[in-house]
């Protein structure tokens, strides 16, 4: 070979991209970090001419770097994926306030039958004592020898109308077919 030939060498591509991100990091300006500098906590140097920054050059990653900002497409990519989620989350609202509501009305309904519940218990205890009171009645007629039907002079509707404990046990045993005591139901 002759002298004044300058002789080539082989290098690969490794090598090339380890000096090309030599001479970044060495003749580069400081820039705020890229996302994969950031999250490592490296110095994040580029030259307006590079892909991307000399860590993410000397790592193999340069078409990742986003040391000067992010493409068109990533942007949209990331737009649509906003409205996407947007879309979804109004509709999971609405379905969770139709969900509301329909638990409103059921407890609503829950209520209401509650209420009716309670009144017919009331009503039933009510009745148990109206059925007491008579039963009373009818047993003290029994001990004084009266023939149930005998009392047919009875106004029974104005004894079963009037509130419990109303009729007092004289009242109840008395002779239904006497005229009623002064003060006390006629």
């Amino acid at each position: 070979m002759p002298a004044n030939r300058v002789q080539k060498s082989s290098r690969n591509s490794t090598s090339r991209r380890r000096n090309l991100a030599d001479f970044v990091a060495t003749f580069g300006v400081q820039m705020s970090p890229c996302s994969r500098c950031s999250a490592k906590s490296l110095s994040c140097r580029v030259t307006a001419r590079s892909d991307g920054c000399s860590e993410c050059l000397s790592a193999g990653v340069s078409s990742a770097c986003d040391a000067f900002g992010h493409s068109d497409a990533f942007l949209r990519s990331l737009l649509a994926e906003k409205r996407r989620l947007d879309s979804q989350h109004d509709e999971a609202s609405k379905h969770f306030e139709q969900k509301v509501q329909e638990l409103r009305q059921a407890t609503a309904r829950l209520d209401r039958i509650d209420k009716q519940r309670r009144r017919v218990e009331d009503r039933a205890f009510s009745a148990f004592g109206r059925e007491a009171e008579v039963l009373q009645f009818q047993e003290a007629e029994e001990s004084r020898g009266v023939d149930s039907n005998a009392s047919a002079g009875l106004d029974w509707g104005s004894f079963l109308d009037s509130p419990p404990g109303s009729f007092s046990a004289a009242q109840l045993t008395a002779d239904p077919l006497a005229s009623p005591p002064a003060g006390g139901p006629s």
